[in-house]
């Protein structure tokens, strides 16, 4: 952050920091001095911008909070999605974020005035606001902030955005980013990879298909007399086409490449590009939904409508049909669709995506506390490009960590983990791990998917623990979870159940007594059998090694959740690895380097509990 606190001509270059090596000094005062050079942008001065980008808001927002502290005067707008900013009462009620779209586009809003989009753009000029701030600005104006904020991007000097809006390119050229000189700064990048492949991938259920054509065939009905020649040449083309998706989405489950897939669906010779085009501008999927509004009213008792169809038929599914159609018109994206009980567009090279990022941006900064291993990045987003790399120890001195490999009998592995022997042992040691840690405090435990999970607690029901127990569903509030367990900090103390890559796993500081331990239950191998997967080991083996690609996504996981326990250099934690397998070369090798320094130790579980209040007893 040295960088920001010199970002104006009236602002004194930073002196160096007794810790901060020379290397870095050196090119931080580069920066700041290319920093202040103000470029011409379209007979405007718009200064050198730095756009900031993480996954979610919150993210942002803590970013902003950190920008407030070390530079105030600057320049910085955040932008959101209509879910996020719009204050309009109308669109606000959807809550689903298409509706929202689609409504905010076919209305005229009061909201939305040129008048006082400027004064908010006046209002917030040198002033560092985050996403709520900016809606609560825009409630009590009464002004659209989700515009405001976009005419605002022109003169701010550091721009948050989430993911999509900077690795969705008609998301980007929309909100008028622009990345040409700028500088991007990618945090929590460990995720970026997996991001930019959940972004462009579509999933289409048969049913919406089904329910798509429906409402197609009863729009054209309604309105077939109306229509001129042109556009009842398209919406029944449209219609073939939906028929012809709701073929092949019926078919067993197989994979194909985009141009045997069309083929196969007999849409070769149709003109998808022309069609795409047609729906873009007439906004048919727009027009199509509020004609299923119109057409399903809420239901009433005596029509005894079932309440999930009527849900369903009021949905906008040519909107991700329209997206659909979009990818596999484009096939030299290296894609693939999956048939299994509807369609599923997968996006195997996520370097097609983030190539125009690189090459746009002055500057391309990855962030994150959990990027190790790091080929991937180098291997995926990055092939034939000059990085440099740096890396640092954690801000903890080594005796605030004390991590080991519990390997007593422990393996498991798909075929044992149900093992109801194995499942007793892990109990028991659950139970002695938690009594280690001091009382009042928290214990988080990492499972690897919620369905082993909801198995483990069934066998430990009768488990009685002395602190209390709370467990992460996929159905339930996370949110709510989280607070019962805060609660319970420094009174009886807490454990939590949660999944490797669910929302406890990433984004959740479970800072000082909240989390004394974690325990990793096994390792979260991907399930190999996977058509996903499958296919994607296949595209990666064409370039580097596939079971450094599978161990790699396994590790990341791994390291990003047992790095909930450290947040601050004061901070001290116990970290147990439960499974012998932890001590293979190959996957110890992929620990991050700062777990590694410590000298890990593979232990049994009496020697673990031994250790564990050992190590306590010094604080």
């Amino acid at each position: 952050m040295t960088w920001l606190r010199a970002h104006q001509d009236d602002i004194e270059l930073p002196e160096k920091q007794p810790d901060e090596p020379d290397w870095l000094y050196e090119q931080t005062i580069q920066l700041l001095k290319s920093q202040r050079q103000e470029r011409i942008d379209e007979g405007n001065h718009r200064p050198r911008q730095i756009i900031y980008t993480s996954r979610t808001h919150s993210q942002l927002q803590q970013f902003v909070q950190e920008v407030r502290k070390v530079y105030p005067d600057c320049k910085l707008v955040t932008l959101g999605s209509r879910r996020n900013l719009c204050v309009n009462p109308e669109v606000q009620k959807l809550k689903n974020v298409s509706f929202m779209n689609d409504k905010c586009l076919d209305m005229k809003c009061d909201y939305n005035q040129e008048e006082l989009l400027t004064q908010f753009v006046n209002e917030i000029d040198g002033k560092i606001q985050d996403i709520e701030d900016l809606y609560k600005l825009g409630t009590k104006t009464k002004t659209c902030a989700y515009y405001a904020t976009r005419q605002a991007i022109r003169l701010a000097e550091i721009v948050c955005v989430p993911y999509n809006l900077i690795f969705q390119q008609a998301a980007r050229e929309s909100s008028g980013l622009i990345l040409k000189d700028n500088i991007v700064i990618v945090d929590e990048a460990h995720n970026i990879i997996d991001a930019i492949n959940q972004m462009h991938s579509i999933q289409i259920p048969l049913t919406n298909l089904k329910t798509c054509l429906n409402q197609l065939e009863s729009y054209h009905t309604r309105y077939q007399s109306q229509l001129n020649a042109r556009t009842n040449m398209f919406v029944k083309q449209i219609q073939l086409v939906v028929k012809k998706l709701i073929s092949m989405a019926e078919k067993p489950e197989k994979m194909y490449q985009a141009d045997a897939f069309t083929l196969e669906a007999q849409l070769d010779h149709i003109n998808l590009f022309v069609l795409v085009d047609f729906m873009k501008k007439s906004k048919l999927a727009n027009k199509l939904h509020g004609f299923g509004d119109k057409e399903n009213q809420s239901p009433s008792t005596e029509q005894k409508v079932n309440e999930a169809e009527y849900k369903l038929q009021r949905e906008n599914h040519l909107s991700g049909i329209l997206d659909f159609l979009l990818r596999i018109s484009e096939p030299e994206r290296d894609g693939r669709i999956l048939i299994q009980n509807g369609l599923k567009y997968l996006l195997l090279n996520p370097a097609q995506v983030f190539e125009p990022v690189v090459k746009e941006s002055r500057s391309l900064v990855l962030c994150g506390g959990t990027m190790s291993p790091m080929n991937d990045f180098k291997d995926q987003l990055l092939p034939g490009t000059d990085i440099f790399v740096f890396s640092c120890g954690h801000v903890i001195p080594k005796n605030q960590l004390l991590p080991m490999i519990v390997s007593q009998d422990f393996r498991f592995t798909f075929e044992k983990r149900l093992d109801p022997q194995l499942l007793d042992r892990l109990g028991k040691t659950l139970l002695s791990l938690s009594r280690s840690i001091p009382k009042g405090t928290g214990m988080v435990v990492f499972f690897g998917s919620y369905q082993y999970l909801d198995s483990v607690v069934k066998h430990l029901k009768q488990l009685e623990f002395d602190k209390q127990l709370f467990v992460e569903s996929n159905t339930s509030n996370h949110e709510r979870v989280l607070e019962l367990f805060t609660n319970q900090i420094g009174k009886q103390g807490s454990i939590l159940f949660a999944v490797v890559g669910g929302k406890m796993s990433e984004g959740i500081n479970f800072s000082n007594d909240m989390c004394r331990l974690v325990v990793m239950v096994g390792i979260p191998f991907a399930n190999v059998k996977s058509p996903e997967l499958v296919e994607k080991l296949k595209f990666v083996s064409e370039t580097t090694s596939s079971q450094e690609f599978y161990e790699n996504m396994c590790m990341k996981q791994v390291n990003q959740c047992i790095g909930r326990a450290i947040r601050h250099k004061n901070d001290y934690a116990a970290i147990c690895l439960l499974d012998e397998r932890y001590a293979n070369k190959r996957l110890f090798e992929k620990l991050p380097k700062w777990i590694r320094d410590c000298d890990i130790q593979q232990k049994s579980v009496e020697q673990a509990v031994q250790a564990i209040q050992g190590f306590f007893r010094q604080f």
